[in-house]
């Protein structure tokens, strides 16, 4: 998985051994495990430590959202990047919940 800040967003896609690829638009990244937790909403926010195993939550402008359940890779930082290499992992996308009127 990659995620790297752009001006208004974070843009992020997750790359996972089977080659599915998911590149989306999202407005929040959580993550958390047994460590602690982290938040990444857009650009000059803090990355906190590594959290891997995870479980990554995307939420999409549209409602929508992407689960992503990490049990092995690492997090790092490189400037402005941040950078999650994922070794094993599963993707989950749920379309936005719709209430009837």
């Amino acid at each position: 998985m990659e995620i790297f800040n752009s001006a208004e967003d974070l843009r992020v896609v997750i790359r996972t051994p089977s080659a599915e690829l998911i590149d989306t638009r999202a407005i929040q990244l959580e993550g958390e495990d047994t460590l602690g937790r982290f938040t990444l909403r857009g650009k000059g926010d803090p990355v906190l430590a590594a959290l891997v195993p995870s479980e990554l939550r995307l939420l999409k402008r549209d409602g929508s959202e992407i689960h992503v359940t990490v049990s092995w890779g690492s997090l790092i930082a490189v400037g402005q990047q941040v950078r999650i290499v994922v070794n094993d992992a599963q993707v989950r996308h749920l379309a936005p919940l719709r209430l009837a009127v």
